[in-house]
Protein backbone atom coordinates (compact mmCIF):
# COMPACT_ATOMS: atom_id res chain seq x y z
CA UNK A 1 0.00 0.00 0.00
CA UNK A 2 1.29 3.48 -0.87
CA UNK A 3 0.01 6.95 -0.17
CA UNK A 4 -2.88 7.92 -2.47
CA UNK A 5 -2.43 11.68 -2.41
CA UNK A 6 -5.24 12.37 0.06
CA UNK A 7 -5.28 13.34 3.71
CA UNK A 8 -6.45 10.61 6.08
CA UNK A 9 -8.36 13.07 8.25
CA UNK A 10 -12.09 13.22 7.59
CA UNK A 11 -14.30 16.28 7.30
CA UNK A 12 -16.27 15.04 10.32
CA UNK A 13 -13.29 15.31 12.67
CA UNK A 14 -12.40 18.74 11.31
CA UNK A 15 -15.91 20.01 12.04
CA UNK A 16 -15.97 18.47 15.51
CA UNK A 17 -12.62 20.03 16.40
CA UNK A 18 -13.51 23.49 15.10
CA UNK A 19 -16.88 23.54 16.86
CA UNK A 20 -15.28 22.32 20.09
CA UNK A 21 -12.58 24.98 19.82
CA UNK A 22 -15.08 27.78 19.53
CA UNK A 23 -17.22 26.51 22.39
CA UNK A 24 -14.67 25.26 24.92
CA UNK A 25 -11.23 26.58 23.96
CA UNK A 26 -7.84 25.06 23.19
CA UNK A 27 -7.15 22.99 26.33
CA UNK A 28 -10.52 21.27 26.22
CA UNK A 29 -10.05 20.54 22.52
CA UNK A 30 -6.72 18.87 23.25
CA UNK A 31 -8.60 16.56 25.64
CA UNK A 32 -11.07 15.74 22.88
CA UNK A 33 -8.15 14.98 20.54
CA UNK A 34 -6.88 12.45 23.08
CA UNK A 35 -10.07 10.44 22.69
CA UNK A 36 -10.06 10.80 18.91
CA UNK A 37 -6.45 9.61 18.75
CA UNK A 38 -7.36 6.54 20.83
CA UNK A 39 -10.02 5.74 18.23
CA UNK A 40 -7.46 6.01 15.41
CA UNK A 41 -4.89 3.93 17.32
CA UNK A 42 -7.40 1.16 18.06
CA UNK A 43 -9.68 1.05 15.04
CA UNK A 44 -8.03 2.76 12.06
CA UNK A 45 -6.04 -0.37 11.33
CA UNK A 46 -5.40 0.26 7.63
CA UNK A 47 -2.98 3.09 8.36
CA UNK A 48 -2.21 2.53 12.03
CA UNK A 49 -0.37 -0.71 11.34
CA UNK A 50 2.26 1.19 9.34
CA UNK A 51 3.00 3.73 12.06
CA UNK A 52 3.07 0.88 14.61
CA UNK A 53 5.63 -1.00 12.47
CA UNK A 54 7.61 2.22 12.15
CA UNK A 55 8.17 2.24 15.92
CA UNK A 56 8.39 -1.53 16.32
CA UNK A 57 10.88 -2.17 13.49
CA UNK A 58 12.77 1.10 13.00
CA UNK A 59 13.26 1.87 16.70
CA UNK A 60 13.03 -1.67 18.09
CA UNK A 61 10.48 -0.73 20.72
CA UNK A 62 8.49 -3.42 22.52
CA UNK A 63 4.97 -4.18 21.21
CA UNK A 64 3.37 -2.25 24.08
CA UNK A 65 5.68 0.75 23.76
CA UNK A 66 5.16 0.75 19.98
CA UNK A 67 1.40 0.91 20.49
CA UNK A 68 1.73 3.79 22.98
CA UNK A 69 4.06 5.62 20.60
CA UNK A 70 1.61 5.09 17.73
CA UNK A 71 -1.18 6.54 19.86
CA UNK A 72 1.00 9.51 20.81
CA UNK A 73 1.85 10.02 17.14
CA UNK A 74 -1.88 10.28 16.34
CA UNK A 75 -2.41 12.59 19.30
CA UNK A 76 0.37 14.99 18.33
CA UNK A 77 -0.86 14.98 14.75
CA UNK A 78 -4.32 15.89 15.99
CA UNK A 79 -3.01 18.75 18.12
CA UNK A 80 -1.09 20.16 15.17
CA UNK A 81 -4.34 20.28 13.19
CA UNK A 82 -5.98 22.07 16.10
CA UNK A 83 -3.08 24.53 16.35
CA UNK A 84 -3.31 25.22 12.61
CA UNK A 85 -7.01 25.94 12.92
CA UNK A 86 -6.47 28.23 15.91
CA UNK A 87 -3.82 30.20 14.09
CA UNK A 88 -5.51 30.60 10.73
CA UNK A 89 -8.97 31.23 12.18
CA UNK A 90 -7.35 33.92 14.36
CA UNK A 91 -8.62 32.41 17.61
CA UNK A 92 -7.10 33.22 20.97
CA UNK A 93 -3.94 31.18 21.60
CA UNK A 94 -0.62 31.13 23.42
CA UNK A 95 1.50 29.45 20.75
CA UNK A 96 5.20 30.30 20.94
CA UNK A 97 8.10 29.74 18.55
CA UNK A 98 11.85 29.47 18.43
CA UNK A 99 13.88 29.28 15.25
CA UNK A 100 17.26 27.63 14.61
CA UNK A 101 18.65 28.87 11.30
CA UNK A 102 16.53 31.95 10.72
CA UNK A 103 19.63 33.69 9.39
CA UNK A 104 19.75 31.13 6.56
CA UNK A 105 16.36 32.18 5.25
CA UNK A 106 17.12 35.85 5.75
CA UNK A 107 20.24 35.42 3.63
CA UNK A 108 18.14 33.97 0.80
CA UNK A 109 15.78 36.92 1.02
CA UNK A 110 18.60 39.46 1.22
CA UNK A 111 20.34 37.92 -1.80
CA UNK A 112 17.09 38.39 -3.77
CA UNK A 113 17.36 35.03 -5.54
CA UNK A 114 14.28 33.24 -4.35
CA UNK A 115 14.81 29.83 -2.82
CA UNK A 116 13.51 26.31 -2.35
CA UNK A 117 12.54 24.86 1.03
CA UNK A 118 12.47 21.06 1.10
CA UNK A 119 10.40 19.89 4.05
CA UNK A 120 8.73 16.71 5.31
CA UNK A 121 5.47 15.50 6.80
CA UNK A 122 6.84 16.15 10.24
CA UNK A 123 5.53 18.45 12.94
CA UNK A 124 3.44 21.26 11.52
CA UNK A 125 4.56 22.82 8.25
CA UNK A 126 1.42 24.98 7.91
CA UNK A 127 2.21 26.80 11.13
CA UNK A 128 5.85 27.14 10.12
CA UNK A 129 4.87 28.62 6.79
CA UNK A 130 2.61 31.18 8.45
CA UNK A 131 5.36 32.04 10.92
CA UNK A 132 7.91 32.47 8.13
CA UNK A 133 5.52 34.64 6.13
CA UNK A 134 5.22 37.01 9.06
CA UNK A 135 8.83 36.82 10.18
CA UNK A 136 10.77 37.27 6.96
CA UNK A 137 8.03 38.86 4.85
CA UNK A 138 8.44 36.54 1.89
CA UNK A 139 5.73 34.85 -0.15
CA UNK A 140 5.71 31.06 0.23
CA UNK A 141 4.38 28.73 -2.47
CA UNK A 142 3.72 25.10 -1.57
CA UNK A 143 4.11 22.56 -4.39
CA UNK A 144 1.80 19.64 -3.67
CA UNK A 145 -0.57 17.03 -5.04
CA UNK A 146 -3.93 18.77 -5.12
CA UNK A 147 -6.04 15.76 -4.16
CA UNK A 148 -7.40 16.88 -0.80
CA UNK A 149 -11.15 16.47 -0.54
CA UNK A 150 -12.74 19.60 -2.02
CA UNK A 151 -15.35 19.79 0.74
CA UNK A 152 -12.60 20.06 3.37
CA UNK A 153 -10.86 22.80 1.39
CA UNK A 154 -14.10 24.70 1.01
CA UNK A 155 -14.84 24.36 4.71
CA UNK A 156 -11.44 25.67 5.77
CA UNK A 157 -11.57 28.50 3.25
CA UNK A 158 -14.70 29.64 5.05
CA UNK A 159 -13.22 29.65 8.56
CA UNK A 160 -9.65 30.78 7.90
CA UNK A 161 -9.23 34.51 8.38
CA UNK A 162 -5.49 34.79 7.91
CA UNK A 163 -3.91 34.55 4.49
CA UNK A 164 -2.79 31.06 3.66
CA UNK A 165 0.24 30.04 1.64
CA UNK A 166 -0.19 29.84 -2.10
CA UNK A 167 -0.53 26.39 -3.66
CA UNK A 168 1.16 25.28 -6.88
CA UNK A 169 -0.61 22.00 -7.74
CA UNK A 170 1.45 19.28 -9.38
CA UNK A 171 0.09 18.54 -12.86
CA UNK A 172 0.74 15.62 -15.18
CA UNK A 173 1.53 18.07 -18.01
CA UNK A 174 4.36 19.51 -15.87
CA UNK A 175 2.81 22.99 -16.02
CA UNK A 176 3.68 23.42 -12.34
CA UNK A 177 7.28 24.00 -13.47
CA UNK A 178 6.18 27.31 -14.99
CA UNK A 179 4.48 28.28 -11.73
CA UNK A 180 7.64 27.50 -9.79
CA UNK A 181 9.80 29.44 -12.23
CA UNK A 182 7.45 32.42 -12.04
CA UNK A 183 7.56 32.42 -8.23
CA UNK A 184 11.35 32.17 -8.13
CA UNK A 185 11.64 34.98 -10.68
CA UNK A 186 9.60 37.07 -8.25
CA UNK A 187 12.12 36.20 -5.51
CA UNK A 188 9.57 34.10 -3.64
CA UNK A 189 10.09 30.88 -1.70
CA UNK A 190 9.03 27.43 -2.91
CA UNK A 191 8.26 24.63 -0.44
CA UNK A 192 8.34 21.01 -1.58
CA UNK A 193 7.87 17.94 0.62
CA UNK A 194 10.40 15.22 -0.09
CA UNK A 195 9.14 12.26 1.95
CA UNK A 196 5.96 11.08 0.24
CA UNK A 197 5.23 9.62 -3.18
CA UNK A 198 2.21 8.44 -5.12
CA UNK A 199 2.34 4.93 -6.60
CA UNK A 200 3.28 5.06 -10.24
CA UNK A 201 5.51 8.11 -9.94
CA UNK A 202 9.29 7.89 -10.22
CA UNK A 203 11.15 7.14 -6.99
CA UNK A 204 14.75 6.84 -5.87
CA UNK A 205 15.97 4.41 -3.22
CA UNK A 206 18.05 5.40 -0.20
CA UNK A 207 18.92 3.73 3.08
CA UNK A 208 16.68 5.31 5.71
CA UNK A 209 16.50 4.22 9.34
CA UNK A 210 18.31 0.98 8.62
CA UNK A 211 16.59 -0.23 5.44
CA UNK A 212 16.17 0.72 1.80
CA UNK A 213 13.22 3.07 1.30
CA UNK A 214 11.75 4.85 -1.68
CA UNK A 215 11.69 8.62 -1.91
CA UNK A 216 9.91 10.67 -4.57
CA UNK A 217 12.30 11.68 -7.33
CA UNK A 218 10.11 14.56 -8.51
CA UNK A 219 10.78 17.15 -5.78
CA UNK A 220 14.53 16.73 -6.11
CA UNK A 221 14.46 16.71 -9.90
CA UNK A 222 12.48 19.95 -9.83
CA UNK A 223 14.67 21.66 -7.25
CA UNK A 224 17.88 20.69 -9.08
CA UNK A 225 16.70 22.44 -12.26
CA UNK A 226 17.02 25.90 -10.74
CA UNK A 227 20.13 27.87 -9.85
CA UNK A 228 18.79 28.95 -6.46
CA UNK A 229 19.67 28.05 -2.87
CA UNK A 230 17.97 25.05 -1.26
CA UNK A 231 17.41 24.57 2.47
CA UNK A 232 15.80 21.77 4.48
CA UNK A 233 13.19 23.03 6.96
CA UNK A 234 11.15 21.42 9.74
CA UNK A 235 8.73 22.65 12.41
CA UNK A 236 8.24 20.32 15.36
CA UNK A 237 6.12 20.63 18.46
CA UNK A 238 7.83 20.81 21.84
CA UNK A 239 5.41 20.89 24.74
CA UNK A 240 1.74 21.82 24.62
CA UNK A 241 2.05 25.12 22.79
CA UNK A 242 5.65 25.61 21.70
CA UNK A 243 7.11 25.02 18.23
CA UNK A 244 10.75 24.65 17.26
CA UNK A 245 11.69 25.50 13.67
CA UNK A 246 14.87 24.29 12.00
CA UNK A 247 16.49 25.50 8.78
CA UNK A 248 19.76 24.18 7.35
CA UNK A 249 22.41 26.29 5.62
CA UNK A 250 21.55 27.16 1.99
CA UNK A 251 23.20 25.21 -0.80
CA UNK A 252 22.80 25.34 -4.58
CA UNK A 253 22.24 21.91 -6.17
CA UNK A 254 21.71 22.78 -9.82
CA UNK A 255 22.23 19.56 -11.79
CA UNK A 256 22.94 17.62 -8.58
CA UNK A 257 19.72 15.76 -7.86
CA UNK A 258 21.41 12.74 -6.23
CA UNK A 259 23.54 14.89 -3.96
CA UNK A 260 20.48 16.82 -2.82
CA UNK A 261 18.57 13.64 -2.03
CA UNK A 262 21.54 12.22 -0.10
CA UNK A 263 21.76 15.37 2.03
CA UNK A 264 18.00 15.43 2.55
CA UNK A 265 17.79 11.81 3.70
CA UNK A 266 20.61 12.39 6.20
CA UNK A 267 18.79 15.48 7.47
CA UNK A 268 15.40 13.75 7.71
CA UNK A 269 16.87 10.73 9.50
CA UNK A 270 18.45 13.04 12.06
CA UNK A 271 15.09 14.72 12.68
CA UNK A 272 13.10 11.47 12.90
CA UNK A 273 15.56 10.11 15.45
CA UNK A 274 15.23 13.29 17.50
CA UNK A 275 11.43 13.53 17.15
CA UNK A 276 10.25 9.99 16.23
CA UNK A 277 6.63 10.63 17.25
CA UNK A 278 6.24 13.57 14.88
CA UNK A 279 6.75 11.90 11.50
CA UNK A 280 3.27 11.56 10.00
CA UNK A 281 3.55 9.16 7.07
CA UNK A 282 0.76 6.60 7.35
CA UNK A 283 1.67 4.19 4.58
CA UNK A 284 4.28 1.48 3.90
CA UNK A 285 7.30 3.69 3.36
CA UNK A 286 9.68 0.71 3.21
CA UNK A 287 7.58 -1.32 0.80
CA UNK A 288 9.73 -3.67 -1.27
CA UNK A 289 9.81 -3.10 -5.01
CA UNK A 290 8.54 -6.21 -6.83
Amino acid sequence: MSWNGKSKTSLFWYKVSVSFLRLFGLKATYILVRFISVYYALFHRTTNKFIYHYFRIRFQYSPFKSFIKAWKNHYIFGTTLVDKTVLFADLKNNLTFEFDGEENLRKIKDDKMGGILVSAHMGNWDIAGNFLNNRIQSEINVVMYDKEHQQIKKYFDAIYKKKQMKIIPIKEDMSHIFGINHALTNQELICIHGDRFVEGTKTMTRNFLGEAARFPAGPFAIASKFDVPVVFVYAVKEGASHYHLYCTAPKIYKGKQNEMMDDYVISLEKMTKKYPEQWFNYFDFWKKIA
